[in-house]
């Protein structure tokens, strides 16, 4: 394999890292989606007439959902640039 093709080897296997590590964090924000869901409920179902609470772990989680969003974006990304490098 020449220089370049081993450079190309390199950088590919970078990529696909950084996608593991994205995959991971998308578990994680997935867990924690999780457990502020089972809070949802609890909060729901406890404290019907009490808004507050339920109220701000429903702000968590949309924020949650804008952070997971921007790492599915930047997967969306990092699959295209490896499918493009693949094709040369």
């Amino acid at each position: 394999m020449d220089d370049n093709g081993q450079g190309e080897v390199t950088r590919l296997a970078g990529a696909v890292e950084d996608l593991a590590q994205a995959v991971e964090r998308i578990g994680t924000v997935l867990e924690q989606q999780g457990w502020m869901l089972r809070q949802l409920l609890d909060a729901a179902v406890a404290q019907p007439q009490e808004d507050g609470k339920l109220h701000r772990l429903l702000e968590q989680l949309v924020a949650r959902l804008d952070a997971q969003a921007g790492v599915l974006a930047r997967v969306e990304q990092g699959l295209d640039g490896i499918g493009k490098a693949a094709e040369h």
